[in-house]
Parts: C-alpha cells; structure tokens; sequence
C-alpha cells in the first residue's frame, strides 16, 4: 500500500542517520558478538539458547572464557544450566555458549537470570562499550501461552511495503506477559525516529495451537512530528491491526501514522502503510 497524504498537511522529515563508530586501534577484546542486544527473551519450551563469544584477532593458543550468572527469578539448576566456560579453539575467532533451558508444567511470569563474562585465560579486553557486548539479561518467557507468540522472538527483519526494511529484534515485555510481542528501539516507519512497538495477539478460534491469529498494537506516540500552522504542533500517532500465522512465518500489520493535535483530538492521518514481520534470514 502506498503512502497517502492528506494535502492539508505537508509532512517534512529531515532525518540524518550516522553510526556511531568507535575506533579501538587493532587491540584484542573478548565479547559476546551481537553487541546491540543486552535483554534476550526465550521461550521456556525452545531447549537450548546458544550465545556467540568471540574475540577480534585470532590467537596461536586456545583461548578459555570464563562466565558469571546471577539469579532473579530464574534459578540455575532448576530453570537453566549453562557451563561456566567455552573455549575459543588457537586460529578461530569465536566458540558458542549453550544454554539450557528446563521446561516445566508451571503457568508463570517471565523468570529472569544475568550471564557475563568474567575473565579469559590471555586476560584480553573483556567488551565494550556496549553494555550488551559483556553481559546479556536472559528472560524465560513461560511456554503455556494461548498463541505462538514467541516464535517472533529474535533478530527480525520488518518491511514496510514499498519503502524498504530495517532490522529489529523481537522479545517479550519485562513482565514476560503472554502474547506480547515488543520491538524496541527501530524505526519501522520511515520517520528517522525509533519507537517502542507493543504487538497483542490473539489466536483464531480455529486455531486450537494458537499458529494464527490476528495483532493490534499499541498507540506509539511521536512528538512534534510537524507544526501546522493552523493546528499547531502535531503528534504522529501509529497504530496497526492484522493478521500473524507461524506457517507462513509473517506478521502482517495495516497500520496508520495519525495527526494528534495539542488538544488530544485526532485531526487527520500523515500516511498509512503495510508492515510485514519476519525472522531474518
């Protein structure tokens, strides 16, 4: 669906987007690779989880990486295990941390754990400035949801129809509430501004495993996306409904990005759209 404009308001976005780049002068450093991402929902019925430990420069030695958990409401042992080390082989640049995760038959909230890494056996940088390159939040999101919810969780890719796609990642909220899909942090429609989307599903009657269903998100509000000089300044309300099926691996969401004024009052719609929810490839 293409975007439409209403002709009494001119949306002007000027939006730059450079990366912040940080230069570290070939020195070594031990991370967990997917530096971007310091919360992870799992699903409590997914078995294993595995986290990706790297380093920049290959070593001539094996490299040993050392890790610390602490508890929340995840218990090790009783909800996950995981080793308290992995080795990075002499001559490779990375070694997984797999992590166990013990299903059970409780109906509950999210149970949460942290993992980090300690220290590593050639006392090498450990992370970065990213919080999320040393030390990673793991949210057990319970697996006994009336929807397949979870299926979306992870690195995602979100298209909106006609205009491209950005990356995302898909979790649960912080209460590991059932049937909740957030992407944090991207900007899904074009805007040059990142928001929070809150996804609430709802499985067909027909579907007893709950594999499809329809969405409706969330009202994420912009602020000042225009001034008008009639209207004033003007908030971008998106909101979205549609369909998600775990056969066809898609979310499909119709949304719209709607004028609020001062006031609260609706006063027109910027542009709508089609977003469509994938896992990356």
């Amino acid at each position: 669906m293409k975007k439409i404009f209403l002709a009494f308001l001119t949306l002007a976005f000027l939006a730059s987007c450079e990366e912040d780049k940080q230069i570290y002068g070939g020195e070594n450093y031990v991370i967990f690779t997917n530096v971007g991402t310091q919360s992870v929902s799992i699903n409590e019925a997914t078995g294993t989880y595995t986290l990706e430990v790297g380093i920049v420069n290959e070593l001539s030695s094996d490299l040993d990486v050392s890790f610390n958990t602490t508890d929340d409401t995840a218990l090790e042992g009783v909800h996950y295990s995981l080793p308290s080390n992995v080795t990075i082989p002499a001559g490779e640049t990375s070694a997984e941390l797999v992590i166990d995760i013990i299903d059970d038959d409780e109906f509950n909230s999210a149970r949460t754990f942290e993992v980090s890494i300690a220290s590593n056996s050639a006392d090498i940088q450990v992370g970065i400035a990213n919080e999320g390159s040393y030390s990673k939040e793991i949210r057990i999101i319970n697996d006994d949801c009336p929807t397949q919810f979870t299926y979306w969780f992870g690195d995602l890719s979100v298209e909106d129809v006609g205009f491209g796609s950005v990356p995302a990642v898909g979790s649960g909220n912080d209460a590991g509430d059932c049937d909740i899909l957030v992407i944090e942090d991207v900007d899904l429609i074009g805007l040059g501004m990142a928001g929070t989307y809150v996804y609430n599903f709802v499985p067909a009657p027909s579907s007893e495993d709950g594999s499809i269903g329809s969405v409706q998100s969330d009202e994420v509000v912009f602020p000042g996306v225009q001034e008008h000089d009639q209207l004033g300044t003007l908030d971008g309300v998106y909101t979205a409904f549609g369909t998600y099926s775990t056969i066809t691996g898609e979310v499909t969401l119709e949304y719209s990005l709607d004028a609020r004024d001062s006031s609260g009052e609706i006063v027109g719609s910027f542009y709508s759209g089609t977003n469509i929810i994938r896992l990356a490839d």
